[in-house]
């Protein structure tokens, strides 16, 4: 059985959450959710404690962007490659 998430884990989901309904309640029309609060959304989920589904219904995200997003980190600090929005 999997154990509960730490304090740090359920702190920094808050936190990100909180950031999104920020960006929500402040953007205009239907923009694009900004690199950094996707960045914000899969350090998350590499913090550890939260699965990568968790962590996506929380931030009303989509599981499979998030995911992808999550497989390009590079290195052990935790950054990932910047992520292009554009549509074809």
């Amino acid at each position: 059985m999997k154990s509960a998430p730490s304090p740090a884990a359920v702190s920094a989901l808050k936190k990100v959450q909180k950031q999104f309904k920020h960006w929500r309640k402040t953007k205009t029309g239907r923009e694009r959710i900004p690199d950094s609060l996707w960045q914000a959304a899969a350090d998350v989920f590499h913090i550890g404690g939260h699965s990568l589904n968790k962590v996506a219904k929380a931030l009303h995200l989509n599981h499979t962007h998030l995911n992808f997003l999550g497989s390009l980190r590079t290195d052990k600090r935790k950054q990932i490659l910047p992520f292009s929005h554009s549509r074809r």
